[in-house]
């Protein structure tokens, strides 16, 4: 676990309350770095979690490493995840992969 948050001993709605309070936290945080930093403002949680996995994407990372990498319960959610691939990275993929 990368943030002792929760407690195996405590209430599933408990480990809901709390997950959802950190949540709110780190993106509080993240939208004040955004604005420090000029970025935009709608920053979040949410957002970090799918420019990572869209940028790993367009990389080469494999669904199952994405998957992995975002603790996704099953690959279909990771798939759903980029179900509206944008057409355009799409095509910009399968070019590069004519490029010798």
């Amino acid at each position: 676990m990368v943030f002792d948050i929760v407690t195996q001993t405590e209430g599933s709605e408990t480990q809901y309350k709390k997950i959802k309070n950190f949540n709110r936290y780190i993106n509080d945080h993240i939208k004040r770095i955004a604005k420090a930093n000029e970025l935009p403002e709608d920053c979040s949680f949410y957002w970090a979690r799918h420019s990572f996995a869209t940028n790993s994407i367009r990389k080469g990372a494999s669904m199952e490493f994405i998957s992995e990498a975002l603790n996704h319960s099953d690959l279909n959610v990771t798939k759903n995840y980029f179900a509206g691939f944008e057409d355009k990275a799409k095509k910009e993929f399968a070019n590069s992969l004519l490029d010798f």
